[in-house]
């Protein structure tokens, strides 16, 4: 796989999640830590924990493409690129720190807490997790621009209707379609509603699996969506959430549209498929 330079520049301008780790690693990675960055892409964590630490940083990177990237632009500062996947690397020195910003767009579908506990068990040694605790949640909304974005949906399908050949039948079918998918957006327009619901809690290092099932009652007439976030915990005192409302960071705002007449939703997520289902009623 070539390297991404779309998606990496994109991770690079999210000034707020750069901020928040950044923060987050000066208030915990000190002199003598070893640090490993998992997922290092660009190398921009492992850059921020060699400015706190006097010894080695081990960056790891899975795409070989990325990781040519991150060696040149890391060249010379002590810092070790890996070539490797997380689950196969054994490295001869103890390990204190364990960073990495492997979170998916809705929370955990980039195996976080699957890849933390493989290494807090390898490596008993690491005593400080960037982040420690991952918590997702769902909670109902009204968005305008949303109501806009299932219109022209809609719109796409009853313009193109001609004898023998119309949709209008299946209008409710296809509109259940979207709203069994998770989609992302900057929905800042958007009013939180109801109460949040906590959907799963992961505690990074100690967490096992991350699948998880739950359901989203909604009481507000008015929600035209279920909105799902994550609060990340990454230690002193810090946080970084995807939350509607909180600033907007690279994954944007996760959201499944609302069918009309449903009132409850059940959400699933399953780590060996690392694929979420969602049912309506």
């Amino acid at each position: 796989m070539s390297f991404n330079a779309t998606h990496h520049a994109t991770m690079l301008l999210d000034e707020h999640r750069l901020g928040c780790f950044r923060r987050a690693i000066v208030s915990q990675v000190k002199r003598g830590s070893n640090v490993v960055d998992v997922g290092t892409g660009t190398g921009v964590l492992s850059h921020f924990a060699r400015l706190q630490t006097d010894q080695r940083v081990f960056a790891l990177e899975y795409f070989s493409s990325t990781a040519d990237i991150a060696k040149k632009v890391l060249a010379g500062r002590n810092i070790e690129v890996v070539n490797i996947a997380s689950s196969k690397f054994s490295p001869e020195a103890e390990l204190n720190v364990l960073v990495s910003e492997i979170i998916g767009p809705v929370g955990p579908e980039e195996n976080v807490v699957e890849t933390f506990y493989d290494l807090a068990r390898r490596f008993r040694s690491i005593e400080t997790f960037i982040p420690n605790r991952i918590t997702m949640f769902a909670q109902p909304i009204y968005s305008q621009l949303l109501d806009k974005v299932t219109g022209k949906v809609w719109s796409a399908f009853a313009e193109v209707s001609e004898p023998g050949f119309d949709f209008t039948d299946l209008k409710a079918e296809i509109l259940m379609a979207e709203a069994t998918r998770i989609s992302h957006l900057n929905l800042e327009d958007a009013t939180l509603l109801d109460e949040s619901k906590e959907l799963a809690t992961y505690h990074l290092g100690r967490t096992k699996n991350s699948s998880f099932v739950a359901e989203v009652d909604f009481t507000s007439t008015e929600a035209n969506a279920c909105h799902i976030y994550f609060e990340a915990d990454l230690g002193g005192g810090v946080k970084l959430t995807s939350k509607i409302g909180d600033p907007i960071t690279h994954w944007r705002h996760a959201y499944v549209p609302r069918p009309e007449g449903c009132h409850k939703m059940a959400l699933a997520y399953t780590n060996a498929s690392r694929k979420f289902s969602i049912q309506w009623r």
